[in-house]
């Protein structure tokens, strides 16, 4: 899944962006205060999402 997308996702689950890092973006979800860092890559995997959405505590985007 294209980055943009999967940022798109995290959005619509009131997740939103912390700060810039070298290599990764923090996001941080607004509703239970669970942070993460997401990689600067064109593509995340599917492993990396599921991953990424459990820390968070939000559903796997479609497509998983």
């Amino acid at each position: 899944m294209k980055r943009v997308k999967f940022i798109q996702h995290l959005n619509t689950h009131e997740c939103g962006f912390v700060k810039h890092g070298k290599n990764h973006d923090k996001y941080i979800n607004h509703s239970n205060g669970n942070r993460t860092f997401i990689p600067r890559h064109a593509d995340i995997d599917t492993d990396l999402r599921m991953l990424i959405c459990k820390q968070l505590n939000i559903p796997k985007p479609d497509g998983v």
